[in-house]
């Protein structure tokens, strides 16, 4: 029974996804094909426009058989660290044979190329990062420029793309030895063919060989507007926080497209989702960033510069740059862009101040390279994907979890600060929408799974 998976974030669900799950399905030939989704909280360091629950929901509806919730601590990190960790999640499963996802190039080779470069990280790499960082560019503008020296601009230029930059990671992810430990894969920068399945070191376990698939995107790029009938995730987003009035704060981003309303979305997305998304706005329920303002000014007076490096990775310059400019701007989005600078990038402050208020610390982060740290627990599944999850919990070298019921005793103690994390999440989303409506929902423990 051949299993599929896809990492995402569906933030909201648009036309471009369902075509990304049907090419997956279609090429992989899976029967199956499981979505592994970040929950309350996504990569740019910011809440999802809609609880986790409500996302799942409409995946099910719209081309998942089964959706895991993604560990905020592994959504909210690098794209290094963000790829490790989910690809350590599907090989925990014992039951993935595909990891599909969409870039702007659909030439795995070329993808791979880079991937081999960026991990083999020879000495003529690191002396060329080296130099570009001392001269004051931002690491990911600096790693470009090295890829560029050493492997040609038609390499680098794979890195001016976000989908091609968290493809890389994939790729680098899946052909890393399970145990975490680096693989020598040097030789492959020359590669002209696809690399194998297999990892390099990869024992003889199932669930361990996962094949890259990779589907170039369709549409709008990340940040764009619309092509065709396939936008950008962050084109619906500003549509929705701007046109719904529902929404305490706007992002930065939506300052206003003229002629775009609610009513126009709906070519743009499956219907599930823009039903779902009408019945939150309806209700006054999404979030925004910026309804993050009051609590990351809290958190942040209650910091000293000391205990911020607690949060920057050790790096005196930025938790220096948060307390000198903490009263600059009120909202998050304005917050954030005053306090990004050459080197430290939006995403980066804006991943930062939104695990300050998560309490998501270097120590915690850190703390997901352990194996250990994995689980997976099932948010919803469609009734016809009911022997899934009899495979999973049969194949699985990690804890499954299909409820928080008990999670105590099956998890270790460095996952169980990692579930921790994603309940005290969840409760200030819920807060959030609290503030909204003046209506309670029910909390983490309240929540059924989900099954269509």
């Amino acid at each position: 029974m051949k299993t599929a998976a896809v990492i995402c974030e569906l933030n909201p669900m648009h036309n471009g996804h369902v075509h990304l799950f049907d090419e997956i399905r279609r090429q992989s030939g899976a029967r199956f094909v499981v979505a592994l989704m970040s929950g309350d909280f996504v990569q740019r360091g910011a809440p999802a426009i809609m609880d986790k629950y409500e996302r799942a929901g409409v995946a099910l509806r719209c081309g998942a058989d089964m959706v895991i919730e993604f560990p905020g601590v592994f959504a909210l990190a690098s794209a290094d660290d963000f790829a490790s960790g989910a690809v350590r999640i599907l090989r925990g499963l014992g039951c993935i044979d595909t990891l599909g996802f969409g870039a702007e190039c659909g030439d795995v080779a070329a993808l791979e190329r880079a991937a081999a470069v960026l991990a083999s990280e020879t000495d003529e790499y690191r002396a060329a990062l080296k130099s570009a960082l001392a001269g004051g560019l931002s690491y990911p503008a600096a790693s470009r420029k090295a890829l560029a020296e050493v492997a040609g601009e038609e390499t680098a230029v794979l890195l001016d793309s976000p989908n091609n930059i968290l493809a890389i990671s994939y790729l680098k992810a899946l052909n890393a030895a399970p145990a975490g430990n680096p693989v020598d894969i040097t030789q492959m920068a020359g590669l002209k063919a696809p690399i194998a399945s297999k990892a390099p070191g990869c024992p003889e376990a199932p669930g361990c060989g996962i094949s890259p698939r990779v589907i170039e995107r369709v549409g709008a790029g990340h940040g764009e507007g619309v092509q065709g009938s396939y936008p950008s995730s962050s084109y619906i987003r500003n549509v929705l926080l701007s046109s719904s009035g529902s929404v305490a704060g706007v992002s930065r981003n939506s300052a206003g497209i003229p002629g775009d309303t609610f009513e126009s979305l709906r070519g743009l997305m499956p219907d599930a989702a823009y039903e779902t998304l009408a019945a939150n706005a309806d209700q006054n329920l999404l979030i925004s960033e910026d309804d993050l303002s009051a609590l990351v000014h809290y958190r942040l007076s209650t910091l000293s510069r000391e205990e911020l490096l607690g949060y920057t990775g050790g790096d005196d310059g930025i938790a220096g740059r948060i307390v000198s400019l903490r009263d600059s701007a009120y909202s998050f989005g304005e917050l954030c862009d005053s306090m990004q600078n050459r080197t430290l990038t939006l995403s980066r402050i804006s991943r930062i101040l939104t695990r300050i208020v998560l309490r998501m610390d270097d120590a915690l982060m850190e703390s997901v390279g352990r194996e250990d740290a994995l689980y997976a627990r099932i948010l919803g599944f469609r009734n016809e994907a009911s022997r899934l999850v009899s495979e999973i919990k049969n194949a699985a070298s990690i804890p499954v979890l299909t409820g928080l019921s008990g999670w105590e005793k099956a998890l270790s103690p460095t996952a169980a600060k990692i579930i921790t994390a994603d309940i005290l999440s969840e409760d200030i989303r819920r807060n959030l929408q609290f503030s909204h409506t003046g209506v309670g929902r029910p909390n983490a423990y309240q929540q059924p799974i989900i099954k269509f």
